[in-house]
């Protein structure tokens, strides 16, 4: 039998069997979604949605699966449940999406609009979005969401959470529900996707619904990379986390190499015009721009060049190559990475990240 003071378990690392508790892993995913939603104004939203994901899992339900399933009860007992028969059946998402929507929703008719985005990102974090209205055999249209809302105590176990949630949770929950900018960046956000988009209701819903995928990305991504780090703390200590080499130093390494070209033929007299008029339309406003040179022009560099300094003018976040055929991606990425990574430089192996269907990991494992 689990002492009933024990810790309320999220996550059991395989190598070690050390436990990260509910507590641990709502903040550390409350504060990657803060961050990410930042981008958007929606900083206190992507915390809360961070904060309540996995509510859920106060539930005696769910650590009485967790703790079998990670033989921390003694079969014989009676908090003992089948894992394998419960596993997938046990509802840990539901209870966060309803506490936010019984907060908001009764509030008034715009608060509603935002209590069904957040709860939808919430209730939706195990499955992928929700499709919200349904045919089912029963019926020709069925509200899903709203079915999702009204689920019983008995297999969403609401109350019961609220009552066992750690009480820091508890107290930046109520801060955050409170908040009077929460609701307004949310609507705010909606009304300006509005003003952009006059006369076009299906170009609107379309943007909209973009809004909500991006928010339930900010929230995937936090959940996820929190669950990572926990497991392999080797790699957390390596992900970046926004601390990248600046900019600055990064065209400083590119024009030191572009300093060593001679320019003593036509043609590379040629290449330096190109180049030279990539890095003066670096400070143009951002949008959509095209570079027709022909082969052998100098185009990886003097669009590098271009990039780099556009970047840095903007303060964008990363520059992204995407180019056909990966014999052209190992070439270009390769050439980038001796001029942006040179060797002694401490930042090897961190500036450039070549992706594609070639790629093949340094050791195999059962999951690659």
């Amino acid at each position: 039998m689990v002492d009933s003071d024990a810790a309320v378990i999220a996550h059991q690392r395989e190598k070690d069997g050390a436990k990260q508790t509910l507590q641990q892993h709502l903040l550390g995913v409350a504060n990657l979604s803060k961050t990410a939603a930042a981008k958007l104004g929606l900083d206190e939203v992507g915390e809360l949605i961070g904060l309540l994901h996995d509510l859920g899992k106060y539930s005696k339900e769910f650590q009485d699966y967790i703790n079998s399933a990670l033989g921390n009860i003694d079969p014989d007992a009676d908090d003992y449940v089948d894992a394998k028969g419960k596993k997938g059946k046990v509802d840990h998402s539901t209870a966060g999406a309803q506490a936010i929507w019984d907060e908001l929703s009764k509030q008034g008719q715009s608060q509603s609009i935002t209590a069904q985005i957040l709860a939808l990102c919430i209730a939706s974090h195990h499955s992928g979005l929700i499709d919200c209205i349904e045919a089912t055999p029963k019926a020709t249209v069925w509200d899903k969401f709203s079915g999702r809302m009204k689920k019983p105590e008995d297999r969403a176990h609401l109350q019961e959470v609220l009552s066992k949630m750690d009480e820091d949770i508890r107290q930046r929950f109520r801060q955050l529900i409170e908040s009077a900018t929460l609701h307004t960046s949310v609507i705010n956000t909606l009304v300006d996707i509005n003003k952009k988009n006059q006369g076009g209701a299906l170009t609107v819903s379309f943007k909209q619904g973009l809004l909500i995928r991006l928010l339930f990305s900010c929230l995937i991504d936090a959940d996820r990379v929190d669950t990572a780090d926990f497991e392999s703390p080797v790699a957390a200590q390596k992900r970046l986390n926004g601390r990248y080499t600046a900019f600055s130093t990064l065209i400083d390494r590119l024009e030191t190499k572009l300093a060593s070209f001679k320019v003593d033929t036509d043609v590379n007299k040629i290449r330096k015009q190109i180049s030279d008029h990539c890095l003066q339309r670096a400070g143009s406003k951002p949008g959509i721009f095209t570079l027709s040179v022909p082969t052998g022009g100098g185009k990886t560099l003097a669009s590098l060049r271009f990039a780099l300094n556009h970047a840095q003018t903007h303060e964008l976040e990363r520059i992204i190559y995407i180019i056909p055929f990966t014999s052209i991606i190992d070439q270009n990425a390769e050439e980038t990475r001796k001029i942006l990574e040179p060797q002694g430089c401490g930042d090897e192996g961190n500036i450039v990240l070549e992706h594609h269907s070639n790629l093949t990991p340094e050791e195999q494992t059962w999951k690659t």
